[in-house]
């Protein structure tokens, strides 16, 4: 590491050399603005799912009351209830009990689907026609207050249907359609009544629909709000997840030795720790002559005959052995438990074996061949095993020592603690 600390969170690229990650801007509402494709079917969804089986039921209702008002017309206006019975019964209520089928079957379907909007406005839209039917059939003098029942369906599929604003004010343009087409009956209707029922129509039409293009509003708000929110929590679970995985990186390379990628003393230690007295075994391994051959070939030379020495010790342990860099050209084999002595013993010798055979030359002559030939690179071993932990290395360092001293590639024991 170099250059002390980087510096965070200052504004600017400082000391870090890239511009901070910043999270984006808290939204905006929503309005009536449709979603882009993706996001707008992901409001559709939860949108027809939170309200599908209070759809329906709240439909049912609706459409009993309106079938139910026949009652009203054979009470009041007899003459009218044969049209008003067959309007409602025969018309309205099978397109509408249709409808609801399509519905369900639309979204099993496409989940997504804007199904509710024209289902709302078709349904409403054949009960104003219904009544503007049954208002021509009616005394002239009580026409028009037909269209005032009309009313209460436009705020009935707002309030409770949740219709959209544009399905609203399609009902609603409707309703003055009808109003104005059944105003054209024969004279006798009161003038006062149609203009007391025009303004009702017009105002309560412009009040469904504004309510209507709220309610969407708010949906819409509240939808994006939550969609900001989930994208929140999944960027903090992204950078909680990195953060972990960063700092078990940081933990894993602060236990390696960054050379030949075996465990470091730290990683050694961690290890040792975990070991109970009496029932481990160690292995402590130098490379023999290494000074010699650094000064000869170089450092680099040197780092690479490390790395393949690290490499082929690696190879010849068994699940369980660990292997460390316990400092310069020395390594350390802590042994699985279930290791007895001579087991310990026999390891050793292979990894001696193993280094030899990589036939790395050493500048400076090999003991075993004749004077003047050049060498290979080979390791001595010292095994210590059972006793307190805390002697194990000990022991088998000077186990390593008695190797060297007998002349070096070579394995000793260190005596039974």
């Amino acid at each position: 590491m170099s250059g002390g600390r980087a510096r965070v969170g200052t504004g600017g690229t400082g000391g870090t050399g890239r511009a901070p990650r910043t999270l984006p801007a808290a939204p905006r509402p929503a309005g009536l603005r449709r979603f882009p494709a993706e996001r707008e079917r992901a409001f559709q969804t939860e949108r027809n799912a939170a309200r599908s089986r209070a759809f329906v039921v709240t439909a049912l209702i609706g459409l009993t009351l309106f079938d139910l008002y026949v009652l009203v017309d054979v009470l009041t206006f007899p003459q009218v209830a044969v049209v008003s019975a067959v309007a409602r019964w025969a018309v309205v209520t099978p397109l509408a009990l249709l409808g609801l089928w399509w519905r369900r079957r639309r979204l099993a379907r496409c989940p997504a689907s804007r199904v509710d909007g024209p289902l709302v406005a078709g349904s409403l839209v054949l009960q104003v026609g219904a009544l503007a039917v049954v208002s021509r059939s009616a005394p002239a003098e009580v026409a028009d207050s037909y269209f005032l029942g009309a009313q209460l369906l436009v705020l009935f599929s707002v309030v409770l249907l949740r219709s959209d604003v544009r399905h609203s004010a399609l009902v609603a343009l409707t309703t003055l359609v009808a109003f104005a087409a059944a105003s054209a009956a024969p004279p006798g209707t009161d003038p006062a009544l149609t203009l007391a029922t025009l303004l009702t129509v017009v105002v309560s039409g412009g009040f469904g629909v504004s309510m209507a293009a709220g309610l969407e509003a708010g949906e819409r708000s509240a939808f994006l709000a939550r969609a900001r929110e989930a994208e929140l929590v999944a960027e903090q679970a992204r950078l909680i997840e990195a953060l972990a995985t960063a700092n078990a990186g940081l933990a894993e390379a602060a236990r390696r030795d960054g050379l030949t990628g075996v465990l470091n003393r730290r990683g050694l230690d961690e290890h040792l720790r975990g070991l109970r007295d009496g029932g481990a075994c160690a292995v402590m391994l130098d490379v023999d002559r290494f000074k010699a051959y650094n000064d000869a070939l170089g450092h680099e030379r040197g780092d690479e005959c490390l790395r393949r020495v690290a490499a082929a010790l690696q190879a010849q342990l068994r699940p369980g052995d660990v292997l460390a860099r316990f400092g310069g050209e020395e390594f350390t084999v802590l042994l699985a438990e279930a290791t007895d002595a001579d087991g310990a013993l026999g390891l050793a010798g292979r990894l001696r074996e193993a280094v030899e055979a990589l036939a790395l030359p050493h500048p400076a002559p090999h003991p075993a061949r004749p004077e003047g030939c050049p060498g290979v690179v080979t390791i001595s071993a010292g095994v210590a095993c059972g006793g307190p932990v805390a002697t194990l290395l000990g022991r088998a360092d000077e186990a390593l020592y008695a190797a060297k001293a007998a002349g070096r590639n070579a394995v000793r024991r260190a005596p039974a603690a």
